[in-house]
């Protein structure tokens, strides 16, 4: 659960910092890490968000005899609970580490019509995974129906 939370915050600051930088000037001194930060993160998070959205989290409950059960869950659970937050893990660490394109073998028109499709959408996808880790942080464990 944490994975993915830390995923989706981490990568969508790197991914929003140009807009959270601006708007809010107490994290200037964040500036001069999020470049040194990009790739890594955007690895991690490509990689969690992949594990996760293929394996949702299976949520074991103890009961008072200490017998153990699954939780019933919902498909407003597994959507928000791990679906949500894990392609949002995934668009912002693509967002992210971009600038791993230079080593892929392909047209230099390809890679930059790349690079602009995916920097046009960074701020909106760096939000988003923002939001998506918060929401996952304070609803993984609850049944919403």
């Amino acid at each position: 659960m944490l994975w993915l939370v830390l995923a989706c915050l981490l990568s969508g600051f790197i991914a929003a910092s140009i807009f959270l930088i601006e708007k809010i000037p107490a994290l200037e001194p964040a500036k001069r890490f999020t470049p040194v930060l990009s790739v890594p993160v955007g690895l991690f998070s490509i990689m969690v968000g992949i594990i996760k959205f293929f394996s949702p989290s299976v949520d074991f409950r103890a009961t008072k005899d200490g017998v153990k059960y699954l939780m019933d869950t919902s498909a407003a659970m597994i959507f928000l609970g791990d679906l949500m937050p894990a392609i949002a893990a995934i668009l912002a660490g693509m967002v992210c580490s971009v600038s791993l394109l230079k080593f892929i073998n392909i047209d230099q028109e390809k890679k930059n019509s790349i690079e602009s499709k995916l920097s046009m959408w960074k701020v909106p996808i760096g939000l988003l995974a923002i939001i998506a880790g918060l929401v996952h942080l304070v609803t993984w464990d609850k049944a919403f129906f």
